[in-house]
């Protein structure tokens, strides 16, 4: 098996294993939540950010994922566990650190 569709094979395995440690997990990162003024409404639209550990005093780029949440949930739907079984991916070495958008949306964005 070629080595990306192998760490692609580890994610999928963490993600579907790992979420019951997740939950129980303390996170390394930080969530925190955030406002911007929406340029079309003029409205403050609400998203939660997920920064790595060692994100705050550090220059290193990350790769950003963009989480939405679905119909019915908001930007803090998710917030416990993605973060966590991102954090367990890449203590099992299937994925290396990333930052974690999470947008609100019919709402406020």
């Amino acid at each position: 098996m070629p080595l990306r569709a192998s760490r692609i094979a580890s994610f999928v395995l963490a993600a579907l294993i790992l979420p019951a440690v997740a939950r129980a997990q303390v996170l390394n990162g930080t969530i925190e939540q955030r406002t911007f003024v929406n340029p079309v409404t003029q409205q403050p639209a609400a998203f939660n950010i997920y920064l790595p550990a060692g994100y705050a005093g550090g220059t290193a780029r990350y790769p950003v994922i963009y989480h939405l949440h679905g119909l019915g949930g908001n930007q803090g739907s998710h917030n416990a566990l993605v973060p966590a079984a991102f954090e367990a991916a890449l203590a099992a070495q299937a994925i290396g650190p990333v930052i974690i958008v999470f947008p609100s949306s019919y709402t406020d964005a």
